[in-house]
């Protein structure tokens, strides 16, 4: 659960009307994460103004909320409380961390860093994404206008959030930094970097940035480089006398995709005690993402998965809807939810594997998803044939039987928003499927019984939605992990959507929780049909 002291900051800050750094912290999943914020001269709260995120350097790291501004702050002040005002927040890292997923290595007197040791963001990254989602979508900040910058650990630690949040930024500075040059790519076209390196660094060698630079270029991207000669490690101090830093940042914007339809989501949930992840992909085409860069726990969306590699089973092994499964008393149980158990609650009895896919899809039926499972051979099979049709960004590790024996074990099978809404895209537009397969699929996610009051309940009388949602159960201290929805809406004109709505880790009510699918939904549907 993350918290920000928002409403209480800006109030605090533009009475005060100071031209100085305060105190703030964020807390994610747990983990807090102190930071140092800057208000413009005069701030007034109903304008939103750019947005700059400071990354400082290995020498920093603490937890006294103070060291991460020893190089820069008067270069912050002087450029962004007048003139270039903007809203500026300075993270700290902690001790023995790292903004990136970096190792060094040190041969011979020769320094090389290794990046991406695992796919997996470290704890300070993975926070960091968090508070900038959170700025971003706070309705305070001009997405067009977010910038990021750092020194040496931070210059890396910039280079990498680049490339987690790569519809984020519209431009980057990397003082005596480094990077995985392999993931250049995702953003190169869509912001523009300059580099800053001293030809002497010893700490940190110039090499990097150079390699950097010229990939950047090659890739067709917006890039600058300074090389300051005889200069060792400490080049940020060159750097932050450059004059032209400053407006050179401010000149670039991002072009944000539907940034009205994008905003007016936002809204929804921008208040709300919970992690809220949209992703939606128009006709086909266009796609907007709202905090992708998180793990949400899919819960009963994943039976739509699981539905899709029994379908496909079924097609290479030629056996038709009507095979039959013999379903044992014992494979009923009685703590979860299961029309299947109370249809049939003696057990022992044969069902076709098309009967056992609409009470575990229509209905969203536990025993029946973990009887496909078995059917299958277990989770793993099913997150294999979803990787084989080119997705990563998610996990499919357990079944709904284990996922009620501890609370942790539910994060185990997760999604980002993107990776939904593809899979979405993926089952209506590629024939994955045999057509007698995919129209049943079909007829069972437009039929579901569950979950009418998300994505369906705002929509017209006789839309079209093919739809599978989720539902978590409440932690002792009243979290609700997930509740979530994910459809294929079809508009009247012959346009469609996909869309995926999660909100995660919510402290709201479930009306609260529903009501903000509904509300998402509803902002979606009005926007295209306008």
């Amino acid at each position: 659960m993350k918290k920000i002291l928002l409403s209480l900051l800006l109030l605090y800050c533009w009475q005060l009307g100071f031209a100085q750094f305060r105190n703030a912290s964020f807390m994610v999943n747990g983990y807090t994460l102190p930071y140092q914020i800057m208000f413009p001269e005069n701030y007034d709260e109903s304008k939103q103004y750019p947005l700059l995120v400071f990354l400082h350097g290995a020498g920093e790291r603490g937890n006294d909320n103070q060291k991460q501004l020893t190089h820069g702050k008067q270069f912050l002040t002087d450029n962004f409380y007048t003139g270039n005002q903007a809203i500026v927040i300075a993270p700290q890292c902690p001790e023995n961390s790292y903004w990136a997923n970096v190792k060094r290595h040190q041969v011979d007197n020769k320094t090389t860093f290794t990046f991406g040791a695992t796919a997996e963001a470290t704890l300070p990254m993975q926070t960091l994404v968090s508070l900038v989602q959170d700025w971003v979508s706070s309705g305070k900040v001009d997405v067009e206008r977010v910038y990021v910058g750092g020194l040496s650990m931070g210059g890396m630690g910039t280079l990498e959030l680049l490339w987690r949040m790569p519809d984020t930024f519209a431009a980057a500075f990397a003082i005596c930094g480094a990077t995985d040059l392999s993931k250049l790519s995702l953003y190169a076209k869509n912001t523009a970097v300059w580099l800053f390196h001293g030809d002497d660094d010893s700490v940190v060698p110039v090499e990097n940035s150079r390699s950097a630079y010229k990939k950047l270029r090659e890739l067709g991207g917006d890039a600058e480089y300074t090389e300051y000669k005889g200069v060792n490690h400490g080049s940020w101090i060159n750097t932050f006398q450059e004059k032209g830093l400053a407006p050179w940042l401010f000149k670039h914007k991002k072009n944000i995709p539907n940034k009205e339809l994008r905003d007016r989501i936002s809204k929804v949930f921008g208040n709300k005690k919970a992690t809220v992840g949209v992703g939606l992909i128009i006709n086909g085409k266009d796609t907007l993402l709202i905090n992708n860069d998180h793990r949400y726990p899919t819960q009963s969306v994943y039976k739509f998965h699981l539905s899709l590699a029994v379908l496909d089973y079924l097609d290479k092994n030629k056996l038709p809807l009507e095979h039959e499964l013999f379903i044992k008393k014992s494979e009923l149980l009685p703590e979860t939810y299961s029309p299947l158990r109370d249809d049939h609650p003696k057990g022992n009895f044969k069902m076709s594997i098309g009967e056992l896919i609409k009470y575990t899809v229509a209905k969203s039926d536990n025993n029946g998803c973990d009887i496909l499972f078995r059917f299958l051979g277990g989770p793993a099979k099913v997150d294999d044939y979803i990787r084989g049709l080119g997705l990563t960004d998610f996990s499919i590790a357990t079944t709904e039987e284990t996922m009620h024996t501890a609370w942790d074990v539910q994060y185990r099978n997760w999604s980002t928003p993107y990776t939904a809404v593809k899979l979405l895209e993926i089952y209506k537009t590629k024939q994955i499927l045999p057509a007698k397969f995919h129209d049943f699929l079909w007829n069972a996610m437009t039929g579901q019984s569950t979950g009418l009051n998300k994505i369906k309940a705002s929509l017209p009388e006789g839309t079209v939605a093919a739809h599978k949602s989720g539902l978590s159960f409440r932690s002792k201290d009243g979290v609700r992990a997930a509740d979530n929805d994910i459809a294929i809406v079809q508009l009247p004109d012959g346009r469609y959507y996909s869309l995926a709505v999660f909100v995660s880790d919510s402290r709201e009510d479930d009306d609260t929780n529903a009501g903000i699918i509904a509300e998402i939904s509803k902002v979606v549907y009005d926007y295209l049909m306008k």
